[in-house]
């Protein structure tokens, strides 16, 4: 298996050493340590990612194995071959799915991959060239990538905040709520769409139905309504959780509607009935993934 990895790895060097008329000599002690305690190449993208006339290649070098569930992991080293020569990345090194790519824009591609670092939420690796050198985002190991084409994704929110218990004075339920990104050409770079609270009034002229006329006939109560960058509009609302008569809880809530569909987000896809089951439970937050000094601020 070695030996077929080796025969690959200088097949490889060999393409960009023609792309970029460099002798191979230099890559010798890169592939040497590429190939140790190794046994299968899970993955190799070779392409353009920052449309700049240099081709690079991001390689996943490791081993499957089934999990106790039934399902494929994958252990490995992810590693960047580019004009500086190759490098090894600071990669998590364990995956549940790979590989996953996005083209954005004409000039950009990131690379990602599902991390096995969460037992009930999947974390995305997120990678890209700039300069020649491989960039991690700095939107990578937050939460998941769910790319759906053109210049758009999601990032999907995992936290406890479905239901507040009163007594406990905590908050319990695991939610998983998409928030939306895009790619913005002239920065180069992808970022989150902003959103704006807006009032109930205008959420009836957005949705032609007044929402929150039935919300709060139901008894619950209206939270933050939020209207994003890409027209999709999230309702948040509560409702009381009672036991013999008595409140013990609060459940949060909310709707999600996509102004350009004239329906609740994709509404098929999620089996979706009613206002009632067109969320994905706990609240939506303003600035959930605004950036200071390079990190976000959750």
């Amino acid at each position: 298996m070695k030996k077929g990895l080796i025969v690959w790895s200088i097949a490889v060097l060999t393409l960009l050493d023609r792309r970029m008329e460099e002798g191979i000599s230099r890559y010798c002690t890169c592939t040497s340590e590429m190939l140790e305690n190794v046994n299968c190449v899970l993955f190799t993208d070779y392409d353009d990612y920052d449309c700049d006339g240099s081709y690079e290649t991001f390689v996943l070098l490791g081993r499957s194995h089934e999990s106790t569930y039934g399902d494929i992991l994958y252990e490995g080293q992810l590693w960047f071959v580019g004009s500086g020569g190759c490098e090894r990345m600071q990669s998590y090194g364990w995956y549940r799915q790979i590989p996953g790519q996005m083209k954005l824009g004409e000039h950009r591609k990131y690379l990602y991959l599902h991390t096995d670092f969460c037992v009930t939420a999947t974390i995305s690796e997120l990678w890209t060239v700039e300069g020649g050198k491989a960039v991690e985002s700095a939107f990578s190991g937050l939460n998941c990538v769910t790319y759906r084409g053109g210049d758009e994704f999601e990032l999907t929110a995992d936290g406890y905040d479905q239901c507040y218990e009163i007594e406990d004075d905590l908050f319990s339920g695991h939610t998983w709520k998409p928030y939306f990104f895009h790619y913005v050409e002239e920065e180069d770079g992808i970022e989150p769409y902003e959103g704006k609270l807006i009032s109930e009034e205008e959420l009836a002229d957005l949705c032609g139905q007044d929402l929150a006329a039935e919300i709060e006939a139901e008894g619950y109560e209206l939270g933050e309504i939020i209207c994003w960058g890409n027209r999709i509009v999230t309702v948040n609302y509560s409702r009381p959780v009672e036991i013999d008569g008595e409140i013990v809880a609060i459940s949060y809530e909310n709707i999600i509607w996509d102004c350009d569909a004239e329906d609740y987000w994709r509404k098929e896809e999620r089996h979706v009935t009613s206002w009632k089951d067109a969320g994905e439970g706990g609240s939506y937050h303003l600035g959930y993934y605004d950036i200071h000094d390079g990190k976000p601020c959750l």
